[in-house]
């Protein structure tokens, strides 16, 4: 499909024509990390018929791999990758070299970014992530962004907001979002089913929606390896900001700090010497804690995380076009689980897709990163090494 340009506001069907064509675009890709950008690079000519619209900005409209939902009478349940209609607002634009522009632009929900969450606490049910919209200013469902919760925690845990921050901070932020709290995924998709407003509202498009999920992706079986599918491979470990202990404090605002004399120490990791950190605990505690309980809860934070262990990505470059699916039967998309194999050192790793590049104008992906925040390398048997 040739991408269309429509207005930002342009609620068109997904066979409207919006403002036109990019008939003469020159390139155009997508980028999705797991829980993290979603965007979309395009050049275009000055000479295109479309120039000075593009230069007004306005959202662009795309068919990619796009997470989808099935309808059911259970409700929406997981419908695996599909290409479908995906939306972008363009936010900015280079000046012309040699004739062309490079545009750039990001998926519609990212307009939660917009939208300032405002509720001291949010609870990680399908209730709590379903009237999330209600304690949103202005309110998503306007811009429009939906969701369809699948909340997977109790009615009795909650993230605590200590001040208001944006609603997609508040989904997939650093720190006080359901990820850093809770884990799992968050999955942004477009639909393009029309529902009715109301008898007086004519009906519109949904064009964007999220979901939060336990896990996004399918653990796979299947083995990339060298000589097959997996055609280049590099590897990029990174150790830097490990720590296995912390100094814990609680801070009351007027000046008064308790803390632990020393440090608290996870003792089984491998690191030496000791590398420590601080750890404000001023927001795990309503009051003044005594240093027993701070070292306990520093403790239990170090038993139930492994701030000691660094990263290690590995980019595969492999054959995940649609001839390469009907010649091997493997399609890896964002969030899946599978083995890579390399013969020279004779391991695997089991990896997850973190990332992806998608060639929209030609239908295939260019890049794929499969990456992990753990080690855990295991040798491979019954596989020949030829």
């Amino acid at each position: 499909m040739i991408p269309v340009l429509t207005g930002q506001d342009d609620f068109m069907g997904v066979g409207g024509l919006g403002k036109g064509k990019l008939t003469d675009i020159i390139s155009c890709e997508v980028y999705e990390e797991l829980n993290g950008d979603y965007s979309l690079t395009f050049q275009y000519p000055v000479s295109g018929p479309l120039y000075s619209e593009l230069l007004n900005h306005g959202t662009i409209h795309v068919l990619a791999p796009n997470w989808v939902y099935a309808r059911t009478s259970q409700g929406y349940v997981d419908g695996g990758y599909r290409k479908e209609p995906v939306w972008f607002d363009i936010y900015k634009h280079t000046l012309p070299i040699n004739g062309v522009v490079t545009f750039y632009a990001t998926h519609i929900s990212r307009r939660l970014a917009n939208c300032v969450f405002c509720s001291p606490t949010l609870t990680p049910n399908s209730s709590g992530l379903s009237n999330f919209k209600n304690n949103c200013f202005p309110n998503p469902a306007t811009i429009p962004i939906q969701n369809v919760a699948n909340g997977q925690k109790t009615v009795n845990q909650q993230i605590t907001i200590p001040a208001p921050q944006s609603a997609l901070a508040t989904l997939i932020g650093d720190e006080h979002s359901l990820i850093s709290e809770f884990g799992g995924d968050v999955a942004f998709f477009c639909k393009s089913d029309v529902i009715s407003v109301s008898a007086v509202t004519p009906a519109k498009p949904l064009y964007a929606c999220w979901s939060w999920r336990a896990r996004r992706g399918r653990d796979l079986s299947a083995v990339i390896r060298y000589g097959y599918t997996m055609t280049g491979i590099n590897r990029t470990k990174d150790d830097d900001g490990i720590f296995n202990a912390v100094v814990p404090y609680w801070d009351d605002g007027n000046g008064s700090i308790t803390y632990v004399a020393g440090y608290v120490v996870q003792p089984t990791t491998p690191i030496t010497p000791v590398k420590a950190v601080p750890m404000d605990c001023t927001q795990a505690f309503e009051n003044q804690p005594t240093g027993a309980e701070l070292a306990q809860y520093a403790q239990n934070w170090l038993d139930a995380n492994t701030p000691w262990v660094g990263s290690d990505e590995i980019t595969v470059d492999f054959l995940n076009d649609e001839y390469a699916a009907s010649v091997f039967p493997l399609k890896i998309y964002l969030g899946d689980t599978v083995n890579v194999y390399w013969g020279d050192a004779d391991v695997s790793v089991r990896l997850r897709c973190i990332s992806y590049k998608y060639d929209v104008l030609n239908g295939r992906f260019t890049e794929i990163k499969l990456g992990t925040k753990q080690t855990n390398f295991v040798s491979i048997t019954g596989i020949d090494k030829r």
